[in-house]
């Protein structure tokens, strides 16, 4: 019997797209778990050209809850809001512990994700940041 070539091709076609709409699902995922910024060390802070100083635990502690809306060298990810390079210079060190217990605009509360000394210690950190 002979077949036809446009029923072949019609076949074949869902065979080939499946792929394809696999790679686009696996890249939407990709870019949805690099933009949620879970907070699990995932974005690689160790490649960041200029590392971050300060006590090591309070570093890691950064690293561990604040850099994916921060970024690596608290240059912010979320607009000029979030940059804390120099957060010193424009909040004292209890404004800055306010924010993080009860945040802000867009940045959400850590009262109930941080203990009290975790957030002394960042706060303490960052108030350094003139």
């Amino acid at each position: 019997m002979y077949k036809l070539p446009i029923l072949t091709a019609i076949r074949a076609r869902p065979a080939l797209r499946r792929p394809a709409a696999a790679l686009l699902g696996l890249g939407i995922a990709a870019i949805l778990l690099a933009a949620c910024g879970s907070g699990g060390g995932s974005s690689s802070p160790a490649a960041s050209s200029k590392p971050l100083e300060g006590p090591e635990e309070t570093v890691k502690l950064y690293r561990t809850s604040c850099i994916s809306c921060h970024g690596t060298e608290l240059q912010g990810r979320m607009g000029d809001e979030s940059n804390l390079q120099k957060v010193g210079s424009r909040m004292t060190e209890d404004q800055i512990r306010a924010q993080i217990e009860n945040g802000g605009s867009l940045m959400p509360a850590f009262s109930g994700k941080l203990k009290p000394d975790q957030i002394d210690a960042l706060a303490s950190w960052l108030a350094g940041h003139k």
